[in-house]
């Protein structure tokens, strides 16, 4: 999961799989990793590097708004989490 956190490798999602914003703090990161895939530390290896991506759309159904931040409206307030193992 630290491999997307803070990062946009796929150019779907925004920067983690949780947007939160309560007015300007200079402390708040806005984006946070809630979400994550956790395996045995014997079975990373079988986790490519394109096998974990935050979900974005389903189908045709957008789950961000036009700015990229969870849609919580048409699906969640957190970005699902798809992973693969090889």
């Amino acid at each position: 999961m630290w491999r997307l956190y803070g990062s946009d490798p796929t150019g779907d999602a925004g920067a983690g799989s949780y947007y939160y914003y309560d007015g300007y703090d200079a402390t708040e990161p806005f984006w946070h990793m809630l979400d994550q895939v956790v395996i045995r530390p014997e079975f990373a290896d079988r986790l490519p590097p394109d096998g974990l991506r935050l979900v974005t759309t389903v189908g045709s159904v957008r789950l961000t708004t036009t700015d990229g931040r969870p849609d919580a409206v048409v699906g969640s307030d957190h970005l699902p989490v798809l992973f693969r193992l090889a």
